[in-house]
C-alpha cells in the first residue's frame, strides 16, 4: 500500500477544495492535519484487527473514516458492533465523530 501516493492525493484535495465543514465554518490546519493521519497510526490506537479491516476496505486516513456512518461501518466484514464501538470511542477521544446517518 503506497501511503505516500494516497497521502499526496488527499493533501491535494484538501488544499484545493474550500476547507468548509458541514456547518459552513472552515477547517483549521490542525484539523486538516488530523484528517490526513493514517488509521493505522498511533493517533487512534485502534486494535490491529480493526485497523486491518479498515485497510482491507481501503479506508486509509482518519479523514476518510469520519465520512462513514455507523451503519456503513457495520457492513464491513468481521468488524462488528464491538469494532464500530472501538472506532467511535477512539474518534471521540479526539473530538471527532462518524457521519450522522
Amino acid at each position: 500500500m503506497n501511503y505516500l501516493r494516497v497521502n499526496r492525493e488527499l493533501r491535494k484535495i484538501l488544499n484545493t477544495a474550500e476547507k468548509k465543514d458541514e456547518t459552513g465554518g472552515t477547517y483549521t490546519d490542525k484539523e486538516t492535519e488530523i484528517f490526513m493521519k493514517p488509521v493505522d497510526d498511533e493517533f487512534l490506537s485502534l486494535p490491529t484487527r480493526i485497523t486491518n479491516q479498515l485497510l482491507y476496505e481501503r479506508i486509509l486516513f482518519v479523514g476518510e473514516l469520519v465520512q462513514f456512518t455507523e451503519r456503513e461501518l457495520l457492513k464491513i466484514p468481521n468488524l462488528g458492533r464491538k469494532g464500530v464501538f472501538d472506532i467511535k470511542h477512539a474518534l471521540e477521544n479526539h473530538n471527532l465523530y462518524l457521519k450522522d446517518s
